[in-house]
Protein backbone atom coordinates (compact mmCIF):
# COMPACT_ATOMS: atom_id res chain seq x y z
CA UNK A 1 0.00 0.00 0.00
CA UNK A 2 2.95 2.58 1.01
CA UNK A 3 4.46 1.80 -2.74
CA UNK A 4 1.28 2.39 -4.52
CA UNK A 5 0.98 5.83 -2.56
CA UNK A 6 3.72 6.57 -3.25
CA UNK A 7 3.09 5.76 -6.96
CA UNK A 8 0.14 7.62 -6.86
CA UNK A 9 1.70 10.59 -5.58
CA UNK A 10 4.29 10.94 -8.19
CA UNK A 11 2.20 10.14 -10.70
CA UNK A 12 0.26 13.46 -9.79
CA UNK A 13 3.45 15.16 -10.35
CA UNK A 14 4.49 13.80 -13.46
CA UNK A 15 1.09 14.21 -14.96
CA UNK A 16 1.17 18.06 -13.89
CA UNK A 17 3.69 18.88 -16.52
CA UNK A 18 6.98 17.89 -14.86
CA UNK A 19 8.04 15.37 -16.95
CA UNK A 20 8.21 15.46 -20.20
CA UNK A 21 9.30 12.83 -23.31
CA UNK A 22 9.88 12.97 -26.90
CA UNK A 23 6.52 12.79 -28.33
CA UNK A 24 7.49 13.74 -31.61
CA UNK A 25 11.20 14.65 -32.77
CA UNK A 26 14.79 12.75 -34.08
CA UNK A 27 14.20 9.55 -35.68
CA UNK A 28 14.49 6.35 -33.30
CA UNK A 29 18.12 5.69 -35.57
CA UNK A 30 19.33 9.38 -34.98
CA UNK A 31 23.07 9.36 -34.39
CA UNK A 32 23.16 10.13 -30.76
CA UNK A 33 21.09 9.45 -27.81
CA UNK A 34 20.46 11.22 -24.69
CA UNK A 35 20.16 9.60 -21.33
CA UNK A 36 18.36 11.05 -18.48
CA UNK A 37 17.95 9.80 -14.73
CA UNK A 38 16.20 11.15 -11.39
CA UNK A 39 16.38 10.09 -8.40
CA UNK A 40 14.65 10.93 -5.66
CA UNK A 41 13.97 9.28 -1.66
CA UNK A 42 10.78 8.86 0.18
CA UNK A 43 11.46 11.00 3.24
CA UNK A 44 9.44 10.18 6.29
CA UNK A 45 9.32 5.98 5.57
CA UNK A 46 12.06 4.22 7.57
CA UNK A 47 11.30 1.12 5.40
CA UNK A 48 10.40 -0.49 8.89
CA UNK A 49 7.93 -2.60 7.43
CA UNK A 50 10.97 -3.98 4.80
CA UNK A 51 13.98 -6.68 5.87
CA UNK A 52 16.82 -5.27 4.56
CA UNK A 53 20.12 -7.69 3.92
CA UNK A 54 22.56 -6.24 6.85
CA UNK A 55 25.42 -6.82 4.72
CA UNK A 56 24.22 -5.99 0.92
CA UNK A 57 25.91 -6.98 -2.29
CA UNK A 58 27.85 -3.71 -3.70
CA UNK A 59 30.22 -3.77 -6.25
CA UNK A 60 31.12 -1.47 -8.93
CA UNK A 61 31.53 -3.15 -12.72
CA UNK A 62 35.25 -2.97 -13.70
CA UNK A 63 34.59 -0.79 -16.74
CA UNK A 64 33.12 2.55 -15.70
CA UNK A 65 32.18 5.83 -17.59
CA UNK A 66 32.35 8.93 -15.92
CA UNK A 67 30.36 12.03 -16.85
CA UNK A 68 32.46 15.34 -17.82
CA UNK A 69 31.13 18.43 -15.39
CA UNK A 70 31.86 21.50 -17.96
CA UNK A 71 34.93 23.54 -16.31
CA UNK A 72 36.50 21.22 -14.88
CA UNK A 73 40.18 19.35 -15.97
CA UNK A 74 38.89 16.36 -17.44
CA UNK A 75 36.51 18.54 -19.55
CA UNK A 76 39.61 20.39 -21.05
CA UNK A 77 41.14 16.88 -21.50
CA UNK A 78 38.35 15.87 -23.47
CA UNK A 79 37.92 18.95 -25.72
CA UNK A 80 41.64 18.39 -26.08
CA UNK A 81 41.39 14.90 -27.20
CA UNK A 82 39.26 15.60 -29.69
CA UNK A 83 40.69 18.33 -31.41
CA UNK A 84 43.78 16.12 -31.72
CA UNK A 85 41.82 13.82 -33.08
CA UNK A 86 40.12 15.93 -35.79
CA UNK A 87 43.65 17.15 -36.24
CA UNK A 88 44.80 13.69 -37.09
CA UNK A 89 41.58 12.97 -39.28
CA UNK A 90 42.23 16.36 -42.01
CA UNK A 91 46.12 15.40 -42.09
CA UNK A 92 44.64 12.12 -43.28
CA UNK A 93 42.42 13.63 -45.87
CA UNK A 94 39.69 12.70 -43.91
CA UNK A 95 36.41 14.79 -43.97
CA UNK A 96 34.14 12.94 -41.83
CA UNK A 97 33.46 14.15 -38.76
CA UNK A 98 30.96 11.92 -36.61
CA UNK A 99 29.62 14.93 -33.97
CA UNK A 100 28.96 18.45 -34.35
CA UNK A 101 31.28 20.92 -33.51
CA UNK A 102 30.00 22.06 -30.39
CA UNK A 103 29.39 18.14 -29.48
CA UNK A 104 31.62 16.48 -26.61
CA UNK A 105 30.16 12.95 -25.25
CA UNK A 106 28.94 12.37 -22.11
CA UNK A 107 28.80 16.02 -20.59
CA UNK A 108 26.72 16.88 -17.78
CA UNK A 109 23.96 18.62 -19.52
CA UNK A 110 21.52 20.93 -17.32
CA UNK A 111 18.63 23.32 -17.67
CA UNK A 112 16.72 23.49 -21.10
CA UNK A 113 18.87 20.92 -22.32
CA UNK A 114 17.06 18.51 -20.55
CA UNK A 115 14.35 16.66 -20.94
CA UNK A 116 13.18 16.25 -16.89
CA UNK A 117 14.13 19.49 -15.67
CA UNK A 118 10.54 20.10 -14.40
CA UNK A 119 10.22 17.10 -13.25
CA UNK A 120 13.31 17.41 -11.08
CA UNK A 121 12.27 20.09 -9.73
CA UNK A 122 9.14 19.62 -9.10
CA UNK A 123 9.92 16.51 -7.11
CA UNK A 124 12.68 18.84 -4.82
CA UNK A 125 9.74 21.15 -4.13
CA UNK A 126 7.61 18.81 -3.06
CA UNK A 127 6.68 17.41 0.58
CA UNK A 128 7.95 14.02 1.59
CA UNK A 129 10.24 13.45 -1.05
CA UNK A 130 14.39 14.47 -1.45
CA UNK A 131 15.49 14.89 -4.57
CA UNK A 132 18.98 13.05 -4.85
CA UNK A 133 19.95 13.84 -8.56
CA UNK A 134 19.31 14.82 -11.87
CA UNK A 135 21.75 13.45 -14.27
CA UNK A 136 21.58 13.64 -18.34
CA UNK A 137 24.20 13.37 -21.18
CA UNK A 138 24.58 12.85 -24.96
CA UNK A 139 26.69 10.50 -26.60
CA UNK A 140 26.50 8.53 -30.07
CA UNK A 141 24.31 5.54 -30.03
CA UNK A 142 25.47 2.63 -28.93
CA UNK A 143 26.15 -0.13 -31.68
CA UNK A 144 24.27 -3.40 -31.51
CA UNK A 145 25.09 -5.66 -28.61
CA UNK A 146 27.43 -3.18 -26.96
CA UNK A 147 26.78 -2.03 -23.24
CA UNK A 148 28.65 1.00 -21.57
CA UNK A 149 28.41 1.27 -17.76
CA UNK A 150 28.09 4.88 -16.10
CA UNK A 151 29.10 6.17 -12.45
CA UNK A 152 26.16 7.25 -10.65
CA UNK A 153 26.46 9.43 -7.28
CA UNK A 154 24.32 11.84 -5.68
CA UNK A 155 22.53 13.50 -2.35
CA UNK A 156 24.50 14.74 0.73
CA UNK A 157 28.44 13.64 1.16
CA UNK A 158 29.61 11.94 3.99
CA UNK A 159 33.61 11.84 3.50
CA UNK A 160 34.29 10.61 0.06
CA UNK A 161 31.11 8.95 -0.42
CA UNK A 162 27.43 9.75 -1.49
CA UNK A 163 24.16 9.26 -0.06
CA UNK A 164 23.28 7.34 -3.45
CA UNK A 165 25.71 5.57 -5.16
CA UNK A 166 26.35 2.80 -7.67
CA UNK A 167 25.92 2.54 -11.81
CA UNK A 168 23.66 1.85 -14.40
CA UNK A 169 24.16 -0.17 -17.51
CA UNK A 170 23.06 0.67 -21.35
CA UNK A 171 22.67 -2.50 -23.49
CA UNK A 172 21.39 -2.18 -26.88
CA UNK A 173 20.30 -5.01 -28.51
CA UNK A 174 16.57 -5.22 -30.59
CA UNK A 175 16.17 -2.41 -28.27
CA UNK A 176 17.42 -0.54 -25.28
CA UNK A 177 17.52 -1.64 -22.00
CA UNK A 178 18.57 -0.46 -18.98
CA UNK A 179 19.86 -2.32 -15.41
CA UNK A 180 20.41 0.05 -12.34
CA UNK A 181 22.50 -1.12 -9.64
CA UNK A 182 22.32 1.49 -7.09
CA UNK A 183 22.68 1.64 -3.46
CA UNK A 184 21.05 4.07 -0.36
CA UNK A 185 23.42 5.15 2.32
CA UNK A 186 22.55 6.25 5.46
CA UNK A 187 25.13 7.89 7.53
CA UNK A 188 25.97 8.48 11.52
CA UNK A 189 26.88 11.62 12.44
CA UNK A 190 30.89 12.18 12.08
CA UNK A 191 32.90 10.62 14.71
CA UNK A 192 30.12 7.91 15.20
CA UNK A 193 30.78 4.14 14.86
CA UNK A 194 28.13 2.31 12.71
CA UNK A 195 29.30 -1.22 15.00
CA UNK A 196 28.94 -4.25 13.61
CA UNK A 197 25.50 -3.37 12.18
CA UNK A 198 27.33 -1.07 9.73
CA UNK A 199 27.95 -1.53 5.84
CA UNK A 200 31.55 -1.77 3.80
CA UNK A 201 31.15 0.60 1.42
CA UNK A 202 32.48 -0.05 -2.13
CA UNK A 203 35.32 2.80 -2.61
CA UNK A 204 34.18 5.14 -5.53
CA UNK A 205 36.33 4.95 -8.44
CA UNK A 206 37.99 8.20 -10.40
CA UNK A 207 39.14 8.21 -13.48
CA UNK A 208 42.67 8.75 -13.49
CA UNK A 209 43.96 12.05 -14.66
CA UNK A 210 45.44 12.35 -18.61
CA UNK A 211 49.27 13.00 -18.99
CA UNK A 212 50.19 14.60 -22.23
CA UNK A 213 53.08 13.35 -24.20
CA UNK A 214 54.52 15.46 -26.39
CA UNK A 215 56.00 15.15 -29.82
CA UNK A 216 59.70 14.88 -30.47
CA UNK A 217 61.34 17.61 -31.18
CA UNK A 218 61.75 18.65 -35.26
CA UNK A 219 58.88 15.98 -35.83
CA UNK A 220 55.94 16.15 -37.72
CA UNK A 221 53.03 14.35 -36.09
CA UNK A 222 50.97 11.61 -37.42
CA UNK A 223 48.28 8.89 -37.19
CA UNK A 224 50.95 7.42 -34.29
CA UNK A 225 52.39 10.70 -32.70
CA UNK A 226 51.09 12.72 -30.37
CA UNK A 227 50.98 16.61 -31.35
CA UNK A 228 52.84 18.93 -29.11
CA UNK A 229 50.92 19.39 -26.16
CA UNK A 230 48.00 16.66 -26.71
CA UNK A 231 47.08 13.52 -25.58
CA UNK A 232 47.67 10.31 -26.70
CA UNK A 233 44.95 7.83 -27.60
CA UNK A 234 45.53 5.95 -24.30
CA UNK A 235 45.46 9.29 -22.42
CA UNK A 236 42.08 10.40 -24.62
CA UNK A 237 40.24 7.46 -23.61
CA UNK A 238 41.53 8.08 -19.83
CA UNK A 239 40.36 11.32 -20.21
CA UNK A 240 36.80 9.80 -21.54
CA UNK A 241 36.57 7.38 -18.07
CA UNK A 242 37.78 4.62 -20.15
CA UNK A 243 40.31 3.34 -18.14
CA UNK A 244 40.44 -0.29 -16.31
CA UNK A 245 42.28 0.72 -13.80
CA UNK A 246 40.87 3.14 -12.18
CA UNK A 247 41.80 5.41 -9.06
CA UNK A 248 40.11 4.30 -5.80
CA UNK A 249 38.74 6.60 -2.80
CA UNK A 250 39.53 4.85 0.78
CA UNK A 251 35.89 3.20 2.12
CA UNK A 252 33.60 4.64 5.05
CA UNK A 253 31.27 2.59 6.56
CA UNK A 254 27.83 2.99 6.32
CA UNK A 255 25.36 2.55 9.01
CA UNK A 256 22.54 0.97 6.23
CA UNK A 257 22.66 0.42 2.76
CA UNK A 258 20.14 -0.77 0.40
CA UNK A 259 20.17 -1.44 -2.53
CA UNK A 260 18.19 -1.21 -5.69
CA UNK A 261 18.50 -3.74 -8.59
CA UNK A 262 16.18 -3.33 -11.43
CA UNK A 263 15.91 -3.68 -14.99
CA UNK A 264 14.03 -1.93 -17.88
CA UNK A 265 13.57 -2.04 -21.80
CA UNK A 266 12.86 1.15 -23.15
CA UNK A 267 11.67 2.28 -26.55
CA UNK A 268 12.93 5.66 -27.71
CA UNK A 269 11.23 8.54 -26.55
CA UNK A 270 9.13 6.65 -23.09
CA UNK A 271 10.05 8.01 -19.63
CA UNK A 272 9.68 4.94 -17.14
CA UNK A 273 9.01 5.00 -13.46
CA UNK A 274 10.92 2.54 -11.00
CA UNK A 275 9.07 2.04 -7.80
CA UNK A 276 11.05 1.10 -4.52
CA UNK A 277 9.91 2.04 -0.98
CA UNK A 278 13.24 3.98 -0.11
CA UNK A 279 14.01 5.29 -3.50
CA UNK A 280 12.46 6.20 -6.63
CA UNK A 281 13.98 6.72 -10.15
CA UNK A 282 12.63 7.79 -13.82
CA UNK A 283 14.73 7.11 -16.80
CA UNK A 284 14.52 8.27 -20.35
CA UNK A 285 16.24 7.72 -23.16
CA UNK A 286 15.75 9.67 -26.20
CA UNK A 287 16.99 9.84 -29.94
CA UNK A 288 18.95 13.21 -30.06
CA UNK A 289 20.50 14.58 -33.44
CA UNK A 290 23.53 17.03 -33.47
CA UNK A 291 23.12 18.07 -36.64
CA UNK A 292 19.69 19.85 -35.65
CA UNK A 293 19.62 23.61 -34.81
CA UNK A 294 19.63 23.69 -30.88
CA UNK A 295 16.17 24.62 -29.52
CA UNK A 296 14.30 23.75 -32.71
CA UNK A 297 10.99 21.36 -32.34
CA UNK A 298 13.46 18.52 -33.43
CA UNK A 299 15.01 18.03 -29.42
CA UNK A 300 12.05 19.57 -28.23
CA UNK A 301 10.51 16.94 -25.79
CA UNK A 302 6.52 17.42 -25.99
CA UNK A 303 3.98 16.69 -22.61
CA UNK A 304 3.29 13.07 -22.09
CA UNK A 305 2.77 10.34 -19.28
CA UNK A 306 5.30 8.15 -18.25
CA UNK A 307 5.11 4.29 -18.48
CA UNK A 308 5.27 3.51 -14.91
CA UNK A 309 6.32 -0.17 -13.74
CA UNK A 310 7.16 -1.64 -10.94
CA UNK A 311 10.30 -3.93 -10.36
Amino acid sequence: MIRSRFALALSLLLVSGAARCLAEGPAADAPWMQVELVAFRHMGQSGSAEKWPQNPALAYPPQLEFLLQPGTPEYAAALEAREFDRALQAEAGSAAVAVAPEELARVLLSGTDTALAAAAARIANAPGYKLLAHIAWREPRLAEGTTERVLVTGGASTGDHRELEGSIAITRSHFLHIDADLWLNDFLPAGADPGPQGVDLPPIPQPRAPQKTPAPAGEQADATMALPGALTDADAGLAAGESSEPIMIAPVRAARSVALHASRRLAPGEVHYIDHPLLGLILSIRPYDPAQPSGTAANEPAPALPAQSKP
